[in-house]
């Protein structure tokens, strides 16, 4: 299993996106159209089948185990430099999908397709690939994007906006729509990857918030049309997660350390997000959730509570 990238993806690679795969067959040995097989295609890897209620306990503690292994790679305190850190998690990334012995992890090779999200011909073909492989598909998640440096909106230009807006909102779009007339057929579900920030608004950072606020309104408009077809629709809003992308940054500024701890105090948990959690949360979503549409689930560790200070100005 792979690191959920930032849940953002990758600020200095081009958009890449996969699918996985796993099945859940309740205890009664009926299998819904919302909990039959899934397949993901985004940058959260949700491992191999299980058929039995027991066995999907056990892919539980399966997702909690690699996981742990990638937090390994990429908390803080076991790692004190974090392009050290970068090295070794992207490694992974680079080998298509599986785990490198030289990492010393060991674990599971998974299904791997990559396809730039940018291009409507690499969405149809991870798509069909997709469908080839397994004869259905039951679950989208959409997660490959990007998130720029800060930026003010005066150095903005409408290029750099709209092949921001390709990435992170129309390659949803275009995802969701070719992989619609599968999951009409099995009754699926979308699951989009937003954001916190799409919510609440971020420092200088207006394109990106821009194109993460209209995931989530458009994973709304989806839930309503999709619903005359059984498909559920639903969004993810994560918060701060711990991730190579979270430490490329912390790397980039004057002190890392600093960053990192205030990256952790944002939180009233004190403390990031993992991987595994928003691996957990997608599942839930896919196969558990199954009254769930049109939701946008904060993954936020309580960011977002608090009555605080916020003026930018002095004193007056």
């Amino acid at each position: 299993m792979k690191p959920v990238e930032s849940i953002e993806g990758r600020s200095d690679r081009e958009p890449i996106n996969h699918y996985s795969s796993w099945q859940y067959r309740p205890a009664n040995g009926d299998l819904s159209p919302d909990v039959g097989r899934v397949e993901s295609a985004g940058e959260s890897e949700l491992g191999e089948t299980s058929e039995s209620l027991s066995q999907l306990d056990a892919k539980r503690s399966r997702i909690c185990n690699e996981q742990a292994a990638v937090r390994k790679l990429t908390e803080p305190s076991h790692c004190s430099d974090p392009s050290a850190l970068m090295d070794a998690s992207t490694a992974w990334w680079l080998r298509g999908g599986r785990w490198s012995s030289t990492a010393g992890l060991g674990g599971p090779e998974v299904p791997f397709q990559p396809c730039d999200v940018t291009s409507d011909g690499n969405i149809q073909a991870l798509i069909a690939v997709t469908h080839q492989r397994y004869g259905r598909i039951d679950c989208l998640v959409n997660n490959a994007g990007r998130h720029p440096p800060e930026e003010q909106i005066d150095d903005v230009t409408s290029q750099h906006f709209r092949e921001l807006l390709e990435v992170n909102l129309v390659g949803y779009f275009l995802t969701a729509k070719f992989a619609l007339p599968y999951l009409r057929e099995t009754q699926g579900n979308i699951i989009n990857i937003s954001s916190l920030v799409g919510i609440i608004g971020q420092r200088q950072a207006v394109p990106y918030v821009a194109t993460k606020g209209a995931v989530t309104a458009m994973t709304k408009a989806m839930a309503v049309d999709e619903s005359r077809y059984g498909v559920r629709v639903n969004s993810i809003s994560p918060g701060n997660i711990w991730t190579p992308m979270w430490a490329e940054t912390a790397r980039q500024t004057a002190s890392p350390e600093a960053t990192i701890q205030a990256g952790k105090d944002a939180q009233l948990l004190a403390r990031m997000g993992t991987p595994e959690e928003c691996a957990l949360a997608v599942m839930y979503l896919a196969a558990e959730g199954t009254f769930c549409t049109g939701i946008d689930l904060l993954l936020s560790g309580g960011a977002e509570l608090g009555y605080g200070p916020k003026s930018q100005l002095g004193p007056s």
